[in-house]
């Protein structure tokens, strides 16, 4: 089996240089996580000052297109996602990016895909997979609607 994409965790509030991201291509997909509004490092275990939008900005001004979101005060959580900060994510992401963090039902997808967001390329759902609140096939029915 070949990996066709691969994510790397954010490095944090310091962005890397542009040598550090010499790697990045279209397959590779940089990681914010998030906890109460500011980037989340280090297993989630220490907060920066940096916000995931500002985050977001200083990758893509050394090249990063593609991103991975968690919300990780939503993440495993089944509360639904946080609508007004996948939106905020769509406005500083010039490229594409997964949204994860809190998605419990059919309905949180109908939501997020009624948002019409060009550059959200799709969402992780990890737990409401697993608890069989719905499945993949169900899901992906949902978001692929061209309506």
């Amino acid at each position: 089996m070949v990996a066709s994409r691969l994510v790397v965790a954010a490095p944090g509030a310091v962005p890397p240089s542009r040598d550090a991201l010499g790697f990045v291509d279209v397959r590779i997909l940089v990681g914010v996580d998030v906890r109460e509004g500011r980037v989340s490092v280090s297993g989630w275990t220490r907060a920066t000052q940096t916000t995931g939008e500002d985050a977001i900005r200083a990758m893509q001004q050394r090249g990063v297109t593609r991103f991975v979101y968690t919300n990780v005060d939503r993440d495993g959580m089944l509360e639904g996602p946080d609508l007004e900060e996948v939106q905020r994510v769509s406005r500083a992401v010039r490229g594409r990016f997964l949204y994860s963090g809190g998605i419990s039902s059919i309905e949180d997808l109908r939501a997020l895909h009624s948002l019409r967001l060009l550059n959200l390329a799709g969402v992780i759902s990890g737990k409401a997979l697993y608890e069989g609140r719905f499945g993949v096939a169900e899901g992906q029915a949902v978001l692929d609607r061209p309506d």
